[in-house]
């Protein structure tokens, strides 16, 4: 196996979890849980758009070119709005107010339309991902806000240092390599990815999933998130069915089934967790111990201070026969 490094991915990444039992046992058994794009909260995420009247235009050039030169103008704009039209209508009335000329064509576009739109997203989602950041949860408010529960979750630091470290390759764990080489930046864009209509046309249904155009599309869109959320400074593990075979076979029980639309794999290698003390209840205080404990991690604590309005966040590193306590400063 090939033992090249990504160098040009952080050291650190911060996950932010909400405080659902499953998330502090999930981290305590050291493992990542991932999700299918179609689990997102936000339906644009990893979304591939279609326009139709694209699609239409290429399905009659490919398929009807001397049906469409014999097209008036008129007619051709009357075939594209009545495509929209069925796409849009869900009642049989509404559809029958849509008739046309060519009801029988644009029905068989309708239909061809939908396998590709569908095809498409399944394979999208063969992928799982996991979202990290790299934002300091010490110095980020808005994360804790959107991702903890309002401060009631935690936050997990993942280091890749040993890695980094490891110039010659010599005591590499080719899992954590493995994982850290499927770690992508997410690129922040104003506008959807949209296929090119045409170049999907060309493709058979059946060779989507190896088409590289439609690889790279996907790939793309699985990476990209609209500009509005550029303030995450997003990273993404993007696993797909082969990534999932080959960490099978790197490293025994790496890979557990989960529940429909969700994978658990081994985690990276666990630095920190953070929690704020004012709004963390006292249960999931003692799991945030736990997982210290089990993990010889630091537990770091964050409290407002009235002093200076700064954040002050106590380091604890919990191991089985000391605990050191350090108490630090930091603005917020």
């Amino acid at each position: 196996m090939k033992l090249s490094i990504y160098y040009n991915n952080p050291k650190r990444l911060y996950k932010m979890f909400n405080n659902r039992k499953y998330n502090f046992d999930t981290v305590f058994n050291k493992r990542l849980y991932l999700s299918m794009p179609c689990n997102f909260n936000d339906p644009f995420d990893s979304f591939i758009g279609m326009k139709k009247k694209e699609f239409v235009n290429a399905y009659l050039k490919k398929y009807h070119r001397g049906f469409i030169n014999e097209m008036s103008k008129e007619e051709l704009s009357k075939t594209l709005d009545y495509f929209e039209n069925v796409v849009k209508c869900k009642k049989k009335e509404e559809k029958n107010l849509a008739r046309v000329k060519n009801k029988k064509l644009n029905n068989d576009i309708n239909k061809l339309y939908k396998k590709y739109f569908n095809k498409l997203n399944e394979i999208i989602n063969r992928n799982y991902i996991a979202c990290f950041t790299t934002n300091n949860p010490v110095t980020n408010m808005p994360m804790w806000s959107f991702y903890s529960n309002n401060y009631k979750g935690f936050c997990a630091e993942y280091t890749f240092e040993t890695l980094q470290d490891d110039v010659y390759l010599k005591n590499i764990d080719k899992y954590q390599k493995y994982i850290y080489n499927r770690i992508y930046k997410v690129k922040y864009i104003s506008k959807n990815i949209y296929i090119d209509c045409e170049k999907l046309l060309e493709i058979d249904l059946d060779d989507l999933d190896r088409n590289q155009y439609i690889k790279k599309t996907i790939h793309n869109a699985l990476i990209q998130k609209n500009k509005n959320w550029n303030f995450e400074n997003e990273y993404r593990l993007i696993l797909n069915d082969k990534d999932i075979r080959s960490i099978k076979k790197i490293k025994n029980n790496s890979v557990q089934s989960a529940e429909a639309g969700h994978l658990i794999i081994m985690a990276p290698q666990l630095e920190s967790i953070y929690i704020y003390d004012k709004k963390i209840s006292r249960d999931m205080k003692k799991k945030v111990n736990n997982i210290a404990r089990a993990n010889n991690i630091f537990k770091n604590h964050l409290s407002n201070s009235s002093e200076n309005k700064n954040m002050i966040i106590n380091e604890n590193f919990i191991d089985k026969n000391n605990i050191d306590l350090k108490v630090k400063k930091l603005p917020f």
